[in-house]
């Protein structure tokens, strides 16, 4: 690799650097009513509260409504023939309003213009069933994972930013949030939840609260059992039903070290809590909760998910449009606690697309390539070219965007300031 940078001895220096982040125009603070009947049958009252924090003013509302995708059969590759929702009705500020259900898209009319710094009530009436075979959103055994299940507003940035739903990877980007969650069941389940307030043993009821985070997950269930261990005040509890009870143990101490690895070397865990779910599920992160395929190499695959909470559930970025800042941030963490980059190399394939492309933009197979593993292979190039552990680097990248949203073009800044770079040359190639 040509030396894109000046001398070594400018690394860390950002006393000249202002950041400039993404500005999200669009807030919400949601207040959801979740009841499921005995035949699984789930009830939503969804009361979100837009306020808009842009310069525009808006004539409708946008919403991701991800649950409704599983329910159409014309889209073969995601439909579940035991998938129902139906929307009953939506409000605006206590009154009947007409709306537009489009797959994922749930768009809102307004019939007067909502000013800027101007709020407004929105009310979501709607039902569903879990699809066995879901994705995310699903039903498995006698658990419920509900993931994306309320109706998620969408960003605004110079009009609203609601792109297609993507099955293989998030297509979905909402800003930070304060949720409460009432729920009523029918019968007693145990809670696993984005709240720090989850309830210790199975109940049938009660509130759940999280603040400034950027989804609420919860999943109700009568068939996993945790084991637990704090690590740095944070109670980590690995989920399990009998089929993978042999990996909990492993899977809590892959836990345990890496949270603690985190911890010291990018920045403090914002959850009181961290469940971690083995199973038949798609390994993914929410704000507190990583699911992991168990199936798989659970060690690396753990590691990568818990530090999405850092970057994705902290320091936030589109993944539809900078996708590669979260997965690609995420995948370096992963490598420098492993002190392996085996997972990047073995993903690596000769043709080469470009990171930050519009997920639109890739073909099959460059994703992974793309957005997971060429970010952290430049990245090792620059590291062990400057004889940098790049800890630092990550650590200073989490202080200066935590809660804050990154674009590429930040980034790159960013990179540059920190590394005394003259040109923006490293990027020459894999960046657009």
């Amino acid at each position: 690799m040509s030396e894109p940078v000046t001398a070594p001895a400018n690394t860390g220096d950002l006393s000249q650097f202002t950041p400039h982040p993404i500005v999200n125009g669009s807030k919400a603070v949601y207040d959801l009513d979740l009841q499921m009947d005995e035949q699984s049958q789930f009830t939503v009252k969804a009361i979100i509260d837009v306020t808009n924090t842009s310069a525009d003013h808006w004539d409708q509302l946008m919403f991701y409504m991800i649950p409704n995708v599983f329910t159409l059969p014309d889209e073969h590759y995601i439909y579940r023939k035991d998938a129902q929702f139906i929307l009953n009705n939506v409000l605006i500020n206590g009154n009947k309003t007409s709306y537009t259900l489009d797959q994922d898209s749930l768009a809102v009319p307004l019939k007067d213009y909502l000013a800027p710094s101007a709020h407004t009530k929105v009310e979501v009436n709607y039902t569903f069933t879990l699809p066995e075979k879901g994705i995310r959103f699903a039903r498995t055994g006698q658990s419920y994972d509900l993931a994306q299940w309320y109706p998620m507003l969408a960003t605004y940035e110079n009009g609203w930013n609601k792109q297609p739903y993507i099955l293989a990877i998030e297509s979905y980007h909402t800003d930070f949030s304060d949720f409460t969650l009432h729920y009523k069941l029918p019968g007693k389940y145990r809670v696993i939840s984005t709240s720090d307030l989850d309830p210790v043993e199975s109940v049938s009821g009660g509130v759940l609260k999280a603040e400034h985070v950027k989804e609420f997950m919860v999943s109700f269930t009568k068939d996993l059992n945790p084991v637990r261990q704090i690590v740095d005040n944070t109670e980590i509890k690995v989920w399990a039903g009998t089929e993978d009870k042999p990996h909990m143990e492993n899977a809590l101490k892959t836990a345990a070290g890496a949270l603690h690895f985190f911890n010291q070397n990018i920045g403090t865990y914002p959850h009181k809590q961290l469940d971690v779910i083995l199973g038949d599920r798609l390994s993914m992160e929410y704000p507190g909760i990583v699911t992991i395929y168990s199936k798989e190499d659970i060690k690396h695959v753990i590691v990568h998910e818990i530090a999405h909470q850092w970057f994705y559930g902290v320091v936030s970025s589109d993944p539809f449009h900078d996708g590669w800042l979260d997965e690609g941030m995420t995948e370096l963490a992963t490598s420098l606690y492993m002190q392996d980059y085996s997972y990047s190399e073995s993903l690596y394939k000769p043709y080469k697309q470009y990171s930050n492309l519009p997920l639109s933009d890739y073909q099959n197979g460059e994703i992974g390539t793309s957005l997971y593993a060429q970010p952290p292979l430049k990245f090792r190039e620059l590291l062990e070219h400057r004889k940098d552990d790049g800890t630092d680097f990550l650590q200073a990248y989490y202080k200066t965007y935590q809660y804050k949203q990154v674009d590429t073009k930040e980034f790159v800044d960013f990179v540059k300031a920190y590394f005394g770079m003259e040109d923006q040359s490293f990027f020459d190639g894999w960046i657009k």
